[in-house]
């Protein structure tokens, strides 16, 4: 019976499942799902539980170490939180680390008990004991407690959820199936133990390393250890906890040990045995400076993790970067190892170190004792770095030098050029807790030509204490002689030691002594300051050989000795046998010359011969921001003027010049021009130019553009010193009560009153603006100032701000609902109309009926109250927008309503109402009356809304009962609570006559008569309302479930029903 049961269990349960998914089958195909929703995205990261060591996700153990292993997600996963759930009848242990040797007693080991199965909290992990789930960061691992627990407790299962930094979930997942019992033996055959060559650690501790939980239990001890194979790379020894293995050099042995808990009250006296593979690594060597960690003497077996992040190998050595100074590190060492059945196993060992103590330190750089940057002293922008004892740490460029934060310790200088390094001799950064700053200074040796040349630099660097010569070069300079260098009072020549311990910035300048004169007016090699010009002249006239050219030459003076000599003296030869030109006479020298002369400054002497009285030209010259003024110029007797109207029209001894006529006069005689003219143009004088050959002068008319400024014509001021000022008013008008723009031109002059584009002219502001109808509050967009300036032309807006618009307060429709409140804004002044429609419609005490239309003019707000009609229930108002001076047109909507309260209005629209009737035949309602009952429903959609494909909620009558020869009473048709459709309903309950049979004795009592009320109904034929099943469609594929939905129902009640036969 017992095994009948079970079949008929595991037949039901099959039965079931193939039900539900043809079921969801079924639905997923009628309602259109793709196969693809069942798909999973590969790319999204996924979380499995799995043995840490066995990287398997089956049969897991308790007391095995397990991880939550995350895939396919591509951030840091040091920063991702891992919340376990509990809800096992045994504890879980949740550590943020794999080494059980050093979490025991600390905050990495974490309790998840749970009071639902009733577990409470261990007393040794008090601050460490959450009750069914814990969440943190880096909590990826978790063991089941498995010491004393029955098979029973290690069912429910546990769970993760892992989230990224922002508490984003990623990833879940769960382990439901039942946990095995504990094997220590298994976990200590995974396990593979790593040493450091030189190094003993206790097997306790490897085993710890190894991810066996069990050594976090103080009972453990190792009771035995024996050497299988590897003698020459592994020794054992006793320990307190045991045994300690030594690695002696870099290989790999295997031990036998027994493990026994000989003083643990769940497994006292347990022992377990494994046999385990000892790989002995190098042990690398650390060196830390405040921020950097690096390890050399790599083992090329292993992998170097810090804080999970692997290092990478660069040139032998892997450097940690980006650490906090003063800071403990541990490294793990990972060597992987591949046993004698194909599996990679994962040996553990671990380094630590230190990271140093951190100085904010700077190197700087002074060049003439400003601090600078590499590139002012180098000629490039070299990176600057440090040294002490292995990498080089380069430093940040600043304001006040070359900064980093460094250890404690003496480091050397260097300039960095691409990955080149150059040492800077005899400079050490030396960082303590009070000195952490070196200054190197440079010096500047400057050269200044003053105007010369020199093949080669000016300018020199030079470190401070070295010794300073001048350059070997020596400078060039056209006309000049090089005579040495001069700083201060000092002077050097070439080559020559300016310091031997240069201190200071050093400027020399050139010395140059002038040479352009002597050959003539080329050099000759003797210092001009030495030789004296002298020049003969002869005006208007002519020396001895009939020619007019200056005589000039140099003359060298010497002392007595005929050395030069500045206070020496020189002998000169003077001209004779000048001769007047045509038309001058009396020639004489204005300085009578003599010889010898002394002194270097040049000497001129000029015989002239004066000339006869010479015409003039009167004439207006150009006179600058101003119309032009009366001026002479004489001209030579004899020689020519030109006179050019330049575009204009010029008028002299009645003969008119014009374009670009030229009119050519020898003056012989005192000459006027008088002014030109030129359309749309200012004359503004004759500019003056000399001629050439036996022209003196060229009278030019000048011309500025003058078509603007009396309006649009031309006013004899030029319009460049012109500007137009505009006044609008928009909105509005002027005093006048025009809107015309006002415009006008200004002629802008400076303080003295002369034109002057950079000048200011006064301008009149109009007053006295006026709003147009249903504006305000006008102003200026730029508010006219006077004076004003600059000759852009400028225009002054005087605006009137609309006033505020009105609003319409009103009532719109609201689909199979009650009207809404509205509001519509209205432009100021505008038109409404309102029409009742058929109503009656009270606004302001006036009341408006029919087809009457009430028009506003809108200045203010209005509200349209709800009009009224008989038999009418008012829907909103239609707003619909007029046309010219009409803004809105607002008419009344109406429903019919004269049902609901009875045969009376209610309020709601008669076609959302149905009429419902219940009738009694041969007997009475439950109060014994057998009046129809009669009333009317508001049929409403799904939220509640008038709605005439709705439905409503009846009252149905009960505890109807017969009338005496009466029984068996029943509805023609059966009424429903919920009913629907518009139309009107009437249901009639019925009782049968008594069939006649035997006559009975009756009562001897009278009986009264029955009473007979007819009640005239409003419809003397009763009829039925008869409501069509709702009909879903949906599709073949849903007609097909209803069938196979139907079909599964009655196949699976009759195998309850056989099968509840069969169990009796």
């Amino acid at each position: 019976m017992a095994m009948l049961k079970k079949h008929k269990k595991t037949l039901l349960s099959a039965l079931q499942r193939v039900f539900c998914f043809i079921l969801a089958a079924t639905i997923l195909g009628a309602v259109g799902v793709p196969s693809a929703v069942l798909a999973l995205d590969g790319a999204n990261p996924t979380v499995e539980i799995v043995g840490f060591m066995r990287g398997d996700s089956k049969d897991l153990r308790s007391s095995e170490l397990l991880m939550a292993k995350v895939s396919n997600y591509d951030g840091n996963p040091q920063e991702l939180t891992y919340e376990w759930k509990n809800k096992l009848g045994t504890y879980l242990y949740v550590f943020d680390k794999h080494d059980m040797a050093v979490v025991r007693g600390t905050k990495s080991e974490i309790e998840i008990y749970n009071l639902d199965k009733g577990l409470f909290a261990s007393d040794n992990m008090s601050g460490r004991s959450y009750n069914r789930s814990y969440s943190h960061k880096g909590f990826a691992y978790a063991a089941v407690y498995g010491a004393s627990v029955n098979a029973e407790k290690l069912k429910g299962g546990i769970s993760v959820t892992v989230k990224d930094s922002d508490g984003n979930i990623i990833a879940t997942a769960s382990y439901d199936d039942d946990f095995k019992n504990y094997d220590l033996s298994k976990d200590m055959a995974n396990a593979v133990f790593g040493v450091f060559e030189g190094e003993s650690v206790d097997i306790l501790n490897l085993l710890g390393q190894s991810s066996v939980v069990h050594v976090v239990c103080p009972a453990c001890y190792v009771s035995q250890g024996t050497i299988i194979s590897g003698s020459d790379c592994i020794s054992l020894s006793k320990s307190e906890s045991g045994y300690s293995i030594t690695g002696l050099k870099a290989g790999e042995g295997v031990i036998k040990i027994n493990l026994q808990k000989k003083n643990c009250k769940f497994h006292k006296n347990s022992e377990n045995s494994s046999t385990t593979t000892v790989i002995v690594f190098k042990k690398p060597n650390t060196s830390t400076t405040a921020t950097t960690l690096t390890l050399t003497n790599l083992d090329d077996r292993c992998e170097y993790y810090l804080e999970g992040v692997k290092g990478e190998v660069i040139d032998g050595k892997i450097t940690f970067s980006s650490l906090t100074p003063s800071t403990e590190y541990t490294i793990e060492v990972r060597g992987s190892y591949i046993d004698e059945n194909g599996t990679t196993k994962t040996a553990y060992a671990y380094v630590k170190d230190t990271t140093k103590d951190c100085y904010t330190s700077s190197v700087v750089f002074k060049l003439d004792d400003t601090v600078a940057d590499t590139e002012s002293i180098f000629g490039k922008p070299y990176e600057v770095a440090v040294k002490s004892d292995s990498d080089y740490i380069v430093l940040q460029s600043g304001d006040n030098g070359y900064t980093a934060e460094l250890a404690k310790g003496n480091y050397k200088v260097f300039l960095k050029d691409g990955n080149d390094y150059k040492q800077i001799d005899n400079a050490v950064l030396t960082v303590d807790s009070d000195d952490n700053s070196i200054e190197i200074k440079y010096y500047s040796v400057v050269y200044n030509l003053d105007g010369g040349t020199l093949n080669g630099d000016t300018k020199f660097v030079y470190r401070e204490g070295e010794f300073v010569k001048t350059i070997d070069n020596k400078p060039t300079k056209y006309e000049y002689v090089f005579d040495g260098w001069k700083c201060g009072e000092s002077t050097y020549s070439n080559s020559q030691q300016i310091t031997d311990l240069i201190d200071r910035k050093y400027e020399l300048t050139a010395i140059w002594e002038v040479d352009k004169i002597g050959n003539g007016e080329k050099p000759d090699g003797i210092p001009d300051k030495y030789q004296k010009k002298v020049t003969f002249k002869v005006v208007n006239g002519t020396w001895e050989d009939k020619s007019a050219n200056d005589i000039s030459y140099y003359v060298t003076l010497l002392d007595k000795e005929g050395k030069w000599n500045v206070n020496g003296t020189a002998r000169i030869n003077i001209p004779t046998g000048m001769t007047a030109n045509y038309g001058y006479e009396n020639g004489k020298w204005d300085i009578e010359p003599k010889s010898p002369v002394k002194e270097t400054n040049a000497e001129t002497y000029t015989y002239t011969f004066t000339k006869k009285t010479d015409p003039k030209v009167d004439y207006k010259e150009p006179n600058e921001n101003d119309k032009p003024t009366p001026a002479t110029q004489v001209v030579e007797y004899g020689k020519k003027i030109q006179v050019k109207p330049n575009g204009g029209v010029w008028v002299h001894d009645n003969k008119t010049y014009s374009g670009d006529d030229v009119a050519i006069f020898v003056l012989e005689k005192n000459i006027k021009l008088e002014d030109p003219t030129r359309t749309n143009y200012v004359f503004m004088g004759w500019n003056k130019q000399k001629g050439k050959d036996d022209v003196a002068y060229i009278f030019t008319a000048i011309w500025e553009v003058d078509k603007i400024g009396d309006g649009e014509k031309p006013d004899g001021i030029p319009d460049k010193y012109q500007k137009k000022v505009t006044f609008k008013v928009v909105n509005g008008t002027w005093e006048d009560k025009s809107a015309n723009d006002i415009s006008y031109y200004v002629t802008l002059l400076d303080k003295e009153g002369k034109w002057n584009v950079n000048g200011t002219a006064r301008i009149n502001i109009p007053t006295g603006m006026t709003a147009n109808y249903g504006y305000e509050n006008g102003k200026w967009d730029i508010e006219p100032k006077s004076p004003v300036k600059e000759t852009n032309a400028e225009t002054y807006t005087y605006t009137f701000t609309k006033k505020t618009d009105p609003k319409v307060d009103y009532k719109e429709p609201n689909e199979n609902d009650k009207p809404t409140p509205a509001t519509q804004i209205v432009d100021y002044g505008k038109k409404i109309q309102v029409k009742p429609n058929g109503g009656v419609w009270v606004h302001d005490n006036k009341t408006y009926s029919g087809d009457d239309v009430a028009i506003f003019v809108l200045e203010k707000n209005i509200k349209l109250e709800d009009p009224t009609r008989t038999n009418y229930v008012f829907m909103g108002w239609n707003k619909q927008k007029g046309k010219d001076d009409v803004a809105y047109i607002f008419t009344a909507i109406w429903e019919v309503d004269k049902i609901g309260n009875g045969e009376k209005p209610d309020g709601i629209p008669d076609k959302y109402q149905k009429k419902i009737t219940f009738k009694v035949v041969n007997g009475t309602w439950e109060d014994k009356t057998s009046n129809d009952i009669s009333y009317y429903v508001t049929l409403l959609d799904k939220e509640g809304k008038w709605n005439v494909n709705g439905t409503a909620r009846i009252n149905i009558p009960t505890g109807m009962t017969a009338n005496y020869g009466y029984e068996n009473g029943k509805w023609d048709v059966e009424p429903t609570e919920i009913v629907s459709g518009i139309e009107d309903v009437v249901y009639v309950y019925l009782f049968d006559k008594i069939a006649e049979t035997e006559p009975q004795p009756q009562p001897t009592t009278v009986q009264p008569t029955p009473t007979v009320k007819t009640v005239v109904q409003e419809k003397t034929v009763y009829k039925t309302q008869y409501v069509e099943p709702i009909t879903l469609k949906t599709g073949d594929n849903l007609t097909f479930l209803g069938v196979l939905v139907g079909l599964c129902a009655a196949g699976f009640a009759g195998t309850i029903i056989f099968g509840k036969k069969r169990s009796k």
